[in-house]
C-alpha cells in the first residue's frame, strides 16, 4: 500500500482509488481476520466496489505502462537452471 498509492499518482490516475480500497477494504479486511467481525451486506459490497476501482485503475495504467517502475521493483529474480542446480547441489551436499 505504501508502493502503490505514489505509483497511481506519478502515472497521472486517479490515486483516490487506493484511499478508498484502504478505507473500505482493507480496514474491513482488518476487522474482520483480527476481531471476527461479521461484515453487514452494504459493508462487503463497498469493499468489493472499491476493489474493482482499484483494480481497473491498476489495470489501465498497467495496459499504458504507467507502473513499469514498480513492477521492476516487485520482480523476483528467478534462478537460471543452472543457479538452480547448483543451489540444490550445495543443499544436498551442505
Amino acid at each position: 500500500m505504501d508502493h502503490l498509492k505514489p505509483r497511481v499518482k506519478a502515472a497521472g490516475a486517479d490515486s483516490s482509488v487506493v484511499d478508498d480500497w484502504i478505507a473500505d477494504c482493507y480496514a474491513l479486511r482488518n476487522q474482520i481476520a483480527h476481531e471476527g467481525f461479521v461484515p453487514h451486506h452494504n459493508a462487503a459490497a463497498a469493499a468489493c466496489s472499491a476493489t474493482m476501482r482499484l483494480a481497473v485503475e491498476v489495470a489501465e495504467m498497467l495496459r499504458q505502462g504507467g507502473l513499469q517502475d514498480l513492477a521492476k521493483s516487485l520482480l523476483l529474480k528467478c534462478p537460471t537452471e543452472e543457479e538452480g542446480r547448483a543451489s540444490e547441489l550445495a543443499r544436498l551436499l551442505g
